[in-house]
């Protein structure tokens, strides 16, 4: 069960003691869900993990931490490129939320973790896809008239929605991102 409960405590000769709501079964974390669900492997998305059972304990020096941790691992089994979000970048907002803000991991998909001061923890598997930053490799065509007005094309990876580009200080009036390969631009 969980809660607190009675410890009872019986000897060889039959002597019993109790001692009344003396320990209290504390239920693992359990991580449900984040969000966003990806962001730059450069570190410094804000996320939001659901769940329940967080860690939400006293803080300070007189009583060590017992608030949750949280881990982001390539593979959380396997401790591979595991990085621990600094106690800094973490906000428990209650025993259903945390807030944190991610570190700097390698690109692709990783597994989040709470780890609660009892070291039960919960995983997420797989949950978050730290992106690589975007890369060019061609430009066609490249020159171009001080009029503007000409599509350029721009081949590279890891282009996304939103993106803006600049020629110098000149911003691109329209930026099409065709997929995460291409953009077409004028």
């Amino acid at each position: 069960g969980l809660g607190t409960v009675d410890v009872v405590h019986t000897d060889s000769d039959g002597w019993s003691v109790i001692k009344t709501k003396a320990f209290n079964f504390v239920p693992p974390p359990q991580l449900k869900s984040l969000n966003p669900k990806a962001g730059p492997a450069a570190g410094g998305t804000t996320v939001t993990l659901t769940g329940s059972f967080f860690a939400t304990g006293a803080k300070g020096s007189a009583f060590g931490d017992k608030t949750s941790r949280v881990m982001i691992c390539s593979h959380f089994v396997n401790k591979s490129n595991c990085v621990e979000v600094p106690k800094s970048q973490i906000e428990v907002k209650d025993g259903k939320t945390i807030i944190i803000k991610t570190p700097k991991q390698v690109s692709g998909l990783s597994d989040v973790a709470v780890i609660n001061p009892d070291g039960q923890t919960a995983v997420l598997n797989q949950a978050f896809l730290f992106r690589p930053p975007p890369k060019i490799v061609g430009i066609t065509p490249n020159s171009g008239s001080t009029l503007g007005s000409e599509v350029i094309q721009i081949i590279g990876s890891g282009f996304q929605v939103g993106a803006t580009v600049r020629f110098g200080t000149v911003v691109a009036k329209k930026v099409v991102v065709v997929d995460s390969t291409k953009l077409q631009v004028t």
